[in-house]
């Protein structure tokens, strides 16, 4: 690939990403003024991705999609406090790291209580998830 068709795929791609924040905002405008039409939307528009975030990242029957539940819900309630709306997709999935840093926490705490040794997966993997994106701020 030559460099101008690089810089050309790079612009593409940068306008397609502002027209989806765009698009986003425009949702949770309407979704913060009631209109669940517009929550069905994200929601639809969103959920193959949180699905396939939980997938790489969890095992066991029924984990993937209860925490792709719960980072639903938690967004859906706490979706008023949402200041830019074109960054939804960037607030989703700050969720959903905290939802699955929650999940290996507790994993962990569960693992300690009745004294099971905690797979390293698992240890590695909560070690790697690092600080969620509100402590960063």
């Amino acid at each position: 690939m030559t460099e101008r068709s690089e810089a050309a795929e790079a612009r593409a791609s940068a306008e397609r990403r502002a027209r989806e924040a765009e698009l986003d905002a425009g949702l949770v405008a309407r979704w913060q003024a009631g209109e669940r039409e517009a929550c069905k939307e994200l929601f639809e528009r969103y959920y193959p991705n949180i699905a396939r975030f939980f997938r790489t990242k969890v095992r066991g029957p029924g984990v993937e999609e209860d925490l792709v539940q719960m980072t639903f819900l938690r967004c859906f309630e706490a979706v008023s406090r949402l200041r830019e709306p074109v960054a939804f997709r960037s607030y989703l999935f700050g969720i959903a790291c905290n939802t699955l840093r929650e999940h290996y926490r507790g994993a962990r705490r569960e693992a300690e209580l009745l004294g099971a040794p905690l797979s390293r997966s698992v240890l590695e993997l909560a070690g790697e998830l690092g600080p969620g994106p509100s402590s960063l701020l």
